[in-house]
């Protein structure tokens, strides 16, 4: 029985993890109106690391002060700091000054999973939190989608505007937005369920033609990534729950009926009876040149296999096939595996599948635990955020969905979630086990004071990449025919060869 001070504790520990993600959210759609360069780039990009800090510090506190903690995640943290040893043994051996800040960045993320994942996992009702989650995420994605309305009825006005480059809005690439819509519209399902979504028919309705917007949005722009994913996530959903996908699957349709029906009436009758010309983005079937960089990146990764070349390696590496020495240049190559297989290694990658290995065997653990006891609406939450991380590692495999800021701060906090749930319920971990700070104190507190001094050395270094990165920024532009390389930053290609 929790005692009144720690139920306080939990409940203020509740709060404020739901208020980051209130920022997490509104910088990743509405970013870009804040007075800040590159579209919200740099200011996405800059939370994000501050966010995996404090998360992250917060995280190691709770691995040494949670009795059982250890245990409860010795294959994920073996993962992890195995991940984490191969990745910063490249930058021991790099030549760049900013070598640090990308593998930081990944560690950081993969250790923030486990670590305060856990942490959320043990210390908090999930369903006290996602209630007040799903309220944020419904809220935001219909204010959106009502500003993309405003967007569409002015292109509308203007007969000479073709109304697909102006929608989605708001992101430096429409990309970004669709890796977003990625890790979203499986989780406006856990919406329409909420205590809200049962008080108000209002708030029903809003979520659900926010949600029709947004499929509306998906099927103007062509996001064939979006689509694809949404379709192999919901897949790997029905061999997970089987039946018990059919709650979740059902509210889902609706937001699919409704958004085909927009598309009809917004893509189709009212340009008909404006009588203006209505063109959405042309549908590709092919690679849209993906097919160049992939093999670009495999030839890399064989370079020094299994080990890879290092970080950033693929900004400044000389071209190793005839077809990408020809194509247009990316600060990516559009496959997040291929490109950490590149730059850190196909034993990194090995070892990351593993790490979804382990996930794969804990959801299925956690279903034959739910049995037939299970009710609907805990069976909807945990199909949708089973179908958004699903679809956003699928998503991975075309895109890049964990290089783009936005991306990361919404996957960032799906993935705690995910990772909490996969928690055992019914693993005690406080009977007849001491935590590691009542063991050692002072080696604890040694090791919190270590890490808190290496994130802020992180943080640091970041903030100068950032400044170098805008004092180079000119130089670059200079040079004729240059286009931005978004990587760490909305300027990626920095350094360069041809910089210190």
């Amino acid at each position: 029985m929790l005692d009144t001070r720690s139920h306080a504790e939990r409940r203020l520990f509740g709060l404020f993890f739901c208020f980051l993600f209130v920022i997490a959210v509104a910088l990743s759609l509405f970013g870009s109106l804040l007075p800040f360069p590159s579209g919200g780039f740099s200011i996405q990009r800059s939370f994000l690391c501050v966010l995996i800090v404090l998360l992250g510090v917060l995280g190691a506190w709770a691995f040494l002060t949670t009795p059982g903690f250890i245990e409860e995640n010795l294959w994920p943290l073996t993962m992890v700091l195995s991940i984490g040893g191969l990745i910063f043994a490249h930058a021991f051996i790099s030549n760049s000054h900013f070598r640090w800040i990308e593998p930081g960045l990944y560690v950081g993320f993969l250790g923030c999973i486990v670590l305060f994942g856990g942490l959320l996992g043990k210390s908090l009702s999930l369903k006290s939190l996602l209630e007040p989650m799903s309220v944020i995420l419904g809220a935001c994605v219909a204010l959106y989608g009502a500003m993309s309305l405003n967007y569409y009825g002015f292109s509308l006005s203007d007969r000479d505007v073709k109304i697909a480059d102006h929608l989605p809005w708001g992101f430096v690439n429409i990309r970004y937005w669709s890796q977003v819509a990625t890790w979203l519209l499986p989780l406006l399902p856990l919406a329409l369920i909420n205590g809200l979504a049962r008080r108000s028919r209002l708030w029903v309705l809003l979520v659900v033609l926010g949600g029709a917007i947004w499929i509306w949005m998906i099927l103007l722009s062509s996001a064939r990534g979006t689509v694809v994913s949404l379709l192999v996530g919901t897949v790997c959903a029905f061999v997970i729950f089987r039946h018990a996908v059919l709650p979740w699957l059902k509210l889902f349709g609706l937001l699919l009926l409704c958004g085909g029906i927009f598309w009809l009436v917004l893509s189709g009758l009212m340009p008909a009876l404006l009588g203006v010309s209505f063109e959405g983005r042309e549908l590709s079937i092919g690679s849209s040149g993906r097919w160049v960089l992939w093999q670009e990146a495999f030839a890399m990764s064989l370079q020094s296999f299994p080990f890879g070349q290092g970080p950033q390696a693929w900004l400044t590496h000389e071209p190793l096939t005839e077809a990408y020495r020809g194509s247009k240049a990316f600060g990516h190559p559009h496959n997040m595996y291929l490109m950490w297989a590149a730059e850190y290694g196909w034993l990194v990658v090995c070892l990351i599948f593993g790490m979804f290995a382990w996930m794969a065997h804990r959801l299925f653990k956690l279903r034959n635990l739910m049995g037939v006891n299970a009710r609907s609406r805990d069976e909807v939450v945990l199909c949708g955020v089973t179908v958004s991380v699903a679809s956003a590692l699928c998503h991975a495999s075309i895109s890049a969905v964990f290089v783009a800021p936005a991306s990361m701060l919404i996957g960032l906090f799906v993935l705690i979630v995910f990772y909490a749930m996969l928690q055992s319920p019914q693993s005690a971990l406080n009977k007849g086990r001491s935590s590691m700070v009542r063991r050692y104190p002072a080696w604890t507190f040694c090791c919190l004071f270590i890490v808190s001094a290496m994130s802020l050395w992180w943080l640091s270094g970041v903030y100068q990449y950032h400044q170098a990165m805008v004092r180079d920024l000119p130089v670059y532009l200079e040079q004729p025919a240059n286009a931005y390389f978004p990587r760490f930053w909305y300027h990626g290609y920095f350094p360069r060869t041809d910089t210190p």
